[in-house]
């Protein structure tokens, strides 16, 4: 749940604070470009990937991968941190990244943040 305020907040302040000083103030909703949402979708799978390939190797390697349960839960635990964590950084990038004057619709980051992490 806080990772879901929090998101939500850096999304839809973020836009109004980065439209502050514009001229045209608060504009329609606007998808980031195609360049951009392919960069975060990059980012996100690539690092997803390679920490949970990780976190696999490590629970093999130490001797705590079961057959039968897989990962220890602290594993798990971790992982699922890093994915909030994740999805807090995407949402910087993304507002970062959005132009002067655009918003992002305030239930953006819930929805994306329940499909991710469900």
């Amino acid at each position: 749940l806080f990772i879901v305020i929090s998101g939500t907040v850096i999304m839809v302040v973020g836009a109004e604070l980065k439209a502050r000083g514009s001229y045209h103030g608060l504009g329609q909703t606007a998808a980031l470009s195609g360049r951009a949402q392919l960069r975060l979708v990059m980012l996100s799978f690539g690092g997803t990937v390679s920490l949970s390939f990780a976190a696999c190797l490590w629970s093999f390697e130490t001797g705590h991968l079961s057959k039968t349960l897989g990962l220890d839960w602290e594993v798990y635990l971790f992982l699922f941190c890093c994915a909030g964590a994740s999805l807090l950084v995407q949402a910087l990038l993304a507002v970062a990244w959005l132009n002067r004057g655009d918003r992002f619709d305030a239930t953006a980051f819930t929805v994306a943040s329940f499909s991710s992490m469900a």
